[in-house]
């Protein structure tokens, strides 16, 4: 490993098939920087250490300005399919996982490398962000979180809604066929795929309404309710807004 990031490194762990410290061709590497943890293959070929941990350091630096939240240590293991996430994974049974679903984040973020949903880096550093605005909202709030909330921040903080996303929104709104938002406080692994891309739609635009018409304090306050065993439409309510009301004002064009 002769890339200029090792030697910046606190750490570097193989862990072979014997249990053994040397760097085989396939080992399963941990490294760890200050308050970040990344572990993964040797053979993986799109991890770019350097830009990897500045992707982690950089929405860990926007969620404590925008939010507050403070710095937390993060663990990562990047694995190269389901099936080996699952063996890591005691909480989760391979047959009951959603087709589309692609990371988690417990007590350690883990995702899953797929050819077709994950073939780059740039496709990586967008789900290793999204996934660390989960694991930073649910340290610091708790899973108290409606899901409408916890999802759309993730999507929002991460990327640019995809357009089969948009389409979906659009279609829905078209033909009086939205969900409520009571509806999307629930988790959205049990949806199928088209209401699933709606879910999420629905939530991002309901964030970047909020961000962008009251910005991120309004947002702190939605988390601190939360953090109180209170719905965010309490805080909501402060400007004059309820659930119905920002459900039509954020589809508005």
């Amino acid at each position: 490993m002769t890339n200029p990031i090792y030697g910046k490194l606190d750490s570097i762990i193989g862990h072979g098939p014997d249990g053994k410290s040397y760097l085989g061709q396939d080992d399963f590497v941990e490294v760890r920087h200050r308050n970040i943890r990344l572990a993964f293959h040797v053979r993986n070929r799109l991890i770019d250490l350097a830009r990897l941990l500045g992707t982690i350091r950089r929405i860990l630096e926007k969620l404590a300005v925008d939010l507050n939240l403070p710095v937390p240590e993060i663990e990562i293991e990047i694995f190269q399919d389901k099936t080996e996430w699952v063996e890591r994974h005691t909480l989760i049974n391979e047959a009951e996982l959603p087709s589309w679903i692609q990371g988690d984040s417990g007590r350690v973020i883990r995702i899953v490398m797929d050819d077709e949903k994950i073939a780059t880096l740039e496709a990586l550093q967008l789900m290793i962000t999204h996934e660390v605005v989960h694991f930073s909202l649910h340290r610091h709030v708790g899973r108290s979180l409606p899901a409408w909330l916890d999802e759309g921040l993730a999507v929002f903080c991460s990327q640019n809604l995809p357009s089969s996303y948009a389409d979906e929104l659009s279609r829905a709104s078209a033909g009086n066929a939205l969900l409520s938002l009571e509806m999307l406080a629930s988790p959205f692994t049990r949806m199928d795929r088209g209401t699933q891309r709606l879910a999420y739609a629905q939530s991002t635009a309901a964030v970047e309404y909020i961000v962008k018409k009251f910005g991120w304090p309004l947002v702190r306050e939605m988390l601190d309710a939360c953090r109180r065993g209170e719905s965010p439409e309490h805080a909501l309510k402060q400007k004059g807004l309820n659930y119905y009301l920002l459900e039509k004002e954020c589809l508005r064009k």
